[in-house]
């Protein structure tokens, strides 16, 4: 066979075995003979063009080395951005697939602090009304009676945790208002015995 031929179907072949090395796991042995078939082209080249047309020889060289990061970039488009590259590469999942409940958990959270009603009592789950929406709930620590005012204080999974209203409000009210100004008195000076008499030093003492 003609070795300008041999050249170009080396070639060819080539970069055909360095796409399959850079998109199928081979051990290596697919990139060995990539490796073997451009140095082979390149081998056929020097012997058909170096001497007798020496232009050829330097297209040849240009070509080879402008084609390397063409089918480079051409693989790695094909594994980023394709189906197919997303089957070879197994690509991660995305949020909503590891956490399908996740825009559900958001909107929750964004219900911390509205109140509602229990519409069931919660002993301790249940269910209660937020701004006309039905929620699963569970009572914080407190059994919780149907009709009463509750609010939402936090999210566990796909339930809403609720606290009466009154105990909420218990539980963030100023410490002020519980401020006694008798228990700030030092108890020893509220045992001592006051005396209003003003003692005359002149006044006469009484033997007796």
């Amino acid at each position: 066979m003609d070795d300008q031929i041999l050249t170009f179907v080396l070639l060819l072949v080539g970069f055909i075995l360095l796409g399959v090395e850079l998109l199928l796991p081979t051990g290596g042995i697919v990139g060995v003979m990539c490796a073997v078939s451009f140095l082979s082209s390149a081998y056929f080249a020097h012997h058909a063009w170096s001497e007798t047309n020496p232009l050829y020889w330097r297209i040849y060289i240009v070509t080879f080395l402008a084609l390397i990061p063409i089918t480079l970039s051409g693989v790695y488009y094909l594994l980023t951005k394709t189906a197919f590259g997303n089957r070879v590469l197994l690509a991660a999942p995305s949020t909503e697939e590891v956490t399908p409940y996740q825009e559900q958990h958001h909107h929750l959270e964004s219900l911390i602090g509205q109140h509602g009603t229990a519409i069931s009592p919660l002993k301790p789950g249940g269910l209660v009304q937020i701004n006309g929406e039905r929620l699963h709930a569970v009572g914080h620590g407190f059994i919780i009676e149907s009709g009463e005012s509750v609010e939402i204080v936090e999210i566990q999974g796909t339930r809403v945790v609720v606290k009466p209203v009154s105990a909420a409000q218990n539980s963030v009210r100023d410490p002020e208002e519980n401020f006694n100004p008798e228990d700030q008195i030092d108890p020893k000076i509220s045992q001592t015995p006051q005396r209003n008499e003003i003692i005359d030093p002149f006044a006469e003492t009484d033997p007796s």
